[in-house]
C-alpha cells in the first residue's frame, strides 16, 4: 500500500420524527433511527458509504427500514467536479416494492457562469 494514501472516515447517527426523503417529502410519517458510515481515500478520489434507516415501530415497518450501500469515484477536471457512484438500495418490502433497487449516478458540479444581482 502506498504510504502517502490516507483514509478519511466519519460516522453519523440521528433520531428523526419522520423520514424525509428527496425532494423534501415524507417517505415515512413516524420515528426512525438513521446511521451512516463514510470512508474516503482522498488521493485516489474513491469512497464507500453505508446508510440505514430503521423504523422505531419495528424492523420492516413499511418505509421505515432501508439499508444503502454506495461506492464511487470523484475527480476534478478543470473547474468541473465529477462524481460517479453506484448505489444498492436494500429495501424491505416497501408498499409494492418487493425487491432491491440499483442506481448509477453521475453528478456534475459546474463552475458559476453568471450571477444575478
Amino acid at each position: 500500500m502506498r504510504k502517502d494514501l490516507k483514509l478519511h472516515g466519519s460516522l453519523g447517527v440521528g433520531y428523526f420524527s419522520q423520514y424525509i426523503g428527496w425532494p423534501s417529502c415524507a417517505n415515512y410519517d413516524d420515528s426512525v433511527f438513521q446511521q451512516s458510515i463514510n470512508v474516503t481515500v482522498e488521493q485516489l478520489g474513491l469512497y464507500v458509504k453505508g446508510w440505514s434507516s430503521v423504523s422505531l415501530n419495528g424492523f420492516n415497518d413499511n418505509y421505515g427500514t432501508e439499508i444503502d450501500y454506495i461506492t464511487g469515484i470523484y475527480r476534478t477536471v478543470g473547474k468541473v467536479e465529477i462524481d460517479v457512484s453506484y448505489v444498492f438500495y436494500n429495501m424491505y418490502n416497501i408498499n409494492n416494492t418487493k425487491g432491491d433497487l440499483h442506481a448509477l449516478i453521475l453528478h456534475l458540479d459546474l463552475p458559476k457562469i453568471f450571477s444575478v444581482k
